[in-house]
């Protein structure tokens, strides 16, 4: 299906200027819309999704009244997807990769981040290397305080980053994402898909190691699920074991006695010798074992979305 896409329909997208049509060089019209054909399908199977766009924020009211409205306001949308070209796109975005997900969900949640970013005011431009691991490291200490995820939220927007945590669509399969985004800086967005203290801070040092290694310029863009556990590709395993050494450094974990006998006390134990919340640690041995109904009480069920009121 070829969308129909009547004249003059981009006066509402929130920036202006063919050089803010994507994260990357000038487009002109043409070359718009050629891009926007990987939504021949998204933005006609995204309109049963309208009442709970409209529920998030992503689509107006307005999106409910006229049928040709309501697609044009989701092409809107989908026009923030990360990327200046389907070809060039690379990591866990790569378009085929997306077709094969067939889920639009996704692909608004993104376009939806991208928007965000031209909307928040940052006083520094992003400096490459700002964030490196020495910095990933420092947020991971953040964890110890109540208000950690904030305090490490307002850390990364100092140093240039656009960082969100948004809700995607029931169903969605996110964890976080990382891209170089519409506003010329890195992007990183959290899903809350588990709302849990140790989901947050090992997709935000996922993220931030993405940031720090695979995302220095426009076409590099990651979306992250963490439940797939076979197949990863080389830049996942990397932003994993970053992540994790981050968090814990694997000279500390491997002679814990919570690697190898995990009780409250070891974890609590480990992350005191960390530096880090211990919903972290308990976080990890959940993970290794495969088994997520270990240390519930320990994980930080529900704090997360009290912090930041979603």
């Amino acid at each position: 299906m070829k969308l129909n896409l009547p004249k003059g329909w981009a006066s509402g997208f929130p920036v202006d200027g063919d050089e803010h049509a994507f994260a990357g060089p000038p487009s002109d019209a043409a070359d718009i819309l050629s891009e926007l054909e990987i939504y021949d399908v998204a933005a006609p199977a995204l309109r049963q999704y309208a009442g709970e766009m409209i529920r998030l924020g992503w689509l107006s009211g307005d999106a409910n009244k006229d049928d040709n409205a309501q697609l044009q306001m989701i092409v809107t949308l989908l026009h923030g997807y990360p990327q200046s070209s389907p070809a060039l796109l690379r990591g866990s975005l790569e378009v085929t990769v997306v077709e094969k997900l067939k889920d639009p969900r996704l692909t608004a949640w993104l376009s939806h981040l991208n928007w965000l970013s031209t909307r928040e005011r940052i006083e520094s431009p992003y400096e490459p290397g700002s964030v490196n691991v020495d910095t990933i490291r420092q947020i991971a200490k953040m964890s110890v305080y109540g208000d950690g995820p904030v305090r490490a939220m307002t850390l990364l927007h100092k140093l240039g980053v656009s960082v969100h945590v948004t809700r995607a669509m029931l169903g969605t399969r996110v964890d976080g994402c990382a891209f170089w985004c519409l506003a010329n800086r890195p992007l990183i967005g959290l899903s809350l898909r588990y709302d849990r203290l140790d989901n947050f801070w090992f997709s935000l040092l996922h993220e931030c190691a993405h940031v720090a290694l695979h995302v220095t310029g426009p076409n590099q863009a990651f979306a992250d699920d963490f439940s797939v556990r076979d197949a990863l590709e080389d830049v996942e395993v990397e932003a994993n074991l970053v992540a994790a050494d981050s968090a814990i450094p694997r000279a500390i974990w491997k002679r814990s006695e919570a690697a190898r006998w995990p009780t409250p006390t070891n974890i609590q134990r480990v992350a005191s010798e960390a530096e880090v919340h211990p919903s972290i640690a308990a976080g990890r041995i959940r993970y290794e074992k495969n088994d997520y109904t270990l240390f519930s009480k320990l994980v930080g069920q529900g704090e997360v979305s009290k912090l930041f009121g979603i």
